[in-house]
């Protein structure tokens, strides 16, 4: 066995069969080798004994009942790498903004790409190398100790900066066993103007509920660096219109709102060095999303019904969803995670499931559709199950 994993011993053949281990405990000794680094115990669920270490070394150990022992020699071995994980994280005005890592990214020009990756488990090697994969295009790659926050050690971290248009891999590999390896997929593009940036609305959800939502017309003369945005607080049913100008700082860049009519907000705005904005709310700093149609679908539980059953659907941000469907008795319940694409269709957009690395027994067919309403407050899908056809309507209520 190795360092960081259980092992058992299962009990079998027990004679009498009438043995019942209520009455006649098992238990487990070491004999030779640290008793503090090794230990057991009976699991009377599986009914084995269950066996974990936390150092190398060879131990020999006793399994005992009341007329019985067995001894038994067990090997610990250095835990091996079985996988790396890793996030990132870009500079933002106020300390790094935190990103989930998924199989690409959709990077500028000279940013710097923070990477922190562990390998698992954690009793393993967990010294990692780094190195891009490239069709000659320049960048830097480097390693630096970095605290991200005050809730952390610092640690070591990969810096990657592409410095030219493209594509990138970046490489994290076990240094102690090459076929474990993380890569990441970067497609870099030059840095936006802020006209570019701001062509896309953004909001933020408070719970599951949209709080500040904010429309900008950003002045042309000046690639957006001021211009007209409209703020609207959606649990208010309140709204501000103001001019703004944006202000670089060492690590990103401000807004300075001037108010000319409406509710007075008196928000604070900010973005990091890649974009990503942040609305300030009672001092905390609450990152805002781009308004697309998979963020309008997220926030809330879709549900609908077709004869005796019930479908349910979640949607997240970053392209993924749960499907689950169950009979109103309780007597069937399925459920799968997934990935979702949409793309506009006529008066309205037109959604597809497809498999990934998480989806396990889908009780429908993948790819699978479905469609939204041009109002967005309305998802139909139609499909078969076990023989027989459901056509769903469903709406969003708010998770919380």
């Amino acid at each position: 066995m190795e360092i960081g994993t259980d092992a058992s011993i299962s009990l079998a053949n027990v004679v009498p069969e009438t043995t019942s281990f209520d009455f006649d405990t098992i238990s487990v000794e070491v004999i030779t080798g640290d008793s503090d680094a090794f230990s057991g115990f009976f699991n009377s669920w599986l009914n084995a004994v269950s066996l974990s270490a936390t150092s190398v070394g060879t131990f020999k150990i006793s399994v005992s009942s009341t007329n019985v022992t067995k001894t038994f020699t067990v090997t610990v071995n250095d835990a091996q790498p079985k996988e790396i994980f890793a996030s990132y994280f870009v500079e933002g005005p106020d300390g790094y903004v935190a990103y989930s890592l998924g199989d690409s990214i959709s990077a500028y020009v000279g940013i710097t790409y923070i990477f922190s990756a562990s390998v698992s488990p954690a009793q393993a090697d967990q010294n990692i190398h780094s190195s891009v994969n490239t069709n000659g295009l320049k960048y830097t790659l480097e390693t630096k100790t970095i605290k991200v926050n005050d809730y952390v050690d610092e640690k070591d971290m990969v810096c990657f900066t592409p410095l030219s248009e493209g594509d990138y891999d970046l490489v994290l590999e076990s240094a102690s066993k090459t076929d474990v390896k993380l890569t990441t997929h970067f497609t870099v593009s030059k840095m936006p103007t802020f006209s570019e940036v701001l062509s896309s609305d953004f909001a933020w959800r408070q719970g599951s509920q949209i709080k500040y939502y904010f429309s900008f017309t950003p002045d042309v003369s000046s690639e957006g660096q001021s211009g007209h945005v409209t703020i609207s607080d959606r649990t208010s049913n309140k709204q501000e219109n103001a001019t703004y100008t944006i202000s670089t700082l060492t690590n990103g860049y401000e807004f300075k709102f001037t108010h000319v009519d409406g509710e007075e907000f008196n928000l604070t705005v900010k973005m990091s060095k890649d974009f990503m904005m942040i609305v300030y709310v009672d001092g905390y700093g609450n990152e805002m999303s781009k308004v697309t149609v998979e963020f309008m679908l997220s926030g809330g539980t879709w549900a609908g019904t077709s004869g005796d059953y019930q479908l349910n659907l979640n949607f997240y941000n970053n392209g993924e969803a749960n499907v689950s469907f169950m009979k109103t008795d309780y007597s069937v319940s399925k459920y799968f995670s997934c990935n979702f694409v949409i793309t506009q269709s006529g008066e309205g957009y037109v959604g597809t499931f497809t498999s990934n690395s998480y989806t396990e027994d889908p009780f429908i067919a993948l790819p699978a559709t479905f469609t939204v309403n041009n109002e967005l407050n309305s998802i139909s899908m139609n499909f078969d199950y076990d023989g027989v056809s459901y056509s769903f309507t469903l709406t969003i209520s708010a998770d919380y």
